[in-house]
């Protein structure tokens, strides 16, 4: 026997206790009524999440938060208190908390609740996020109890790239013109699931509208993780590039390639001098 509100007859039927009616006719004339208590389920729950949606549905790791609009379902036919939804960001075995809604009451019929909702590795969980798919999951909780979840697809990126020059340091950070090369290190942090080929780092050195080329690494491939490139980096007008490189302050840039497009770049402050001293 199904118990269901698309059958015909009048009213809703909800969740809790309700009475079974079996009728024994003949022709058209009852003969016999007999009746039985029961109580009303669903096989979904009769609390439950019934939706969910995120606004943006790609979040930056450890950046902006985004909003999560969550749907609750009460299919009781009394108001049900000390509910809450716990959001969560699940990606292969890292999984994080991702925010929450405050404790609230839920009427019979539909509740809706939203909370900022956020990729940070930072909060509780395991494992690490990075970029790429990623399920975001709403889990409704009464009290302790945890009671029905729902999930949605979602995407997580980087402010600074997915694929990026974390950093760089460059020994000796004064470098004489036409002279010596120094060893510059760059940190490329690659947050994607998967290894990145066709990687290279360019140097440049700026200073005013003058750029001048002053190495570069090999080509690479980086896992997801740190990867580590080390070349040589040299001041020379000969390189190069546009303009005259001068005693004084300047700037060596690294920009990541991969292949023929431009990625991403860091930059750190150095000195020119020139052998025999400056003017």
């Amino acid at each position: 026997m199904d118990a269901g509100n698309q059958f015909p007859g009048s009213g809703t039927l909800m969740c809790g206790p309700a009475t079974m009616e079996i009728d024994l006719t003949h022709e058209g004339t009852l003969l016999q009524t007999v009746t039985a208590t029961l109580t009303m389920s669903r096989s979904g729950g009769c609390v439950r999440p019934e939706g969910a949606a995120l606004s943006p549905t790609t979040l930056q790791l450890n950046g902006l938060e985004g909003t999560a609009t969550v749907t609750v379902e009460n299919d009781n036919m009394a108001p049900v208190s000390d509910l809450a939804v716990q959001g969560w960001i699940v990606q292969g075995t890292a999984r994080r908390a991702a925010g929450n809604s405050a404790p609230f009451t839920c009427a019979r019929g539909s509740c809706v609740q939203r909370f900022n909702f956020v990729a940070n590795n930072a909060l509780p969980g395991t494992g690490t996020l990075l970029c790429g798919a990623a399920t975001a999951e709403f889990d409704l909780t009464q009290g302790e109890t945890p009671r029905h979840q729902t999930t949605i697809a979602i995407a997580l990126s980087h402010t600074g790239g997915c694929v990026r020059p974390e950093s760089a340091a460059l020994s000796p950070t004064t470098l004489e013109i036409g002279g010596s090369e120094g060893t510059a290190t760059v940190t490329v942090e690659n947050d994607t699931l998967a290894p990145v080929s066709d990687l290279l780092v360019q140097g440049w050195i700026v200073q005013g509208t003058t750029r001048r080329a002053a190495g570069n690494s090999a080509p690479f491939t980086c896992g997801p993780g740190s990867c580590v490139q080390q070349f040589n980096f040299v001041a020379n007008n000969d390189s190069p590039g546009t303009g005259t490189l001068v005693c004084g302050s300047a700037t060596a840039e690294f920009d990541l390639m991969q292949g023929q497009t431009p990625r991403r770049k860091t930059e750190i402050p150095i000195t020119l001098s020139k052998r025999g001293g400056c003017p």
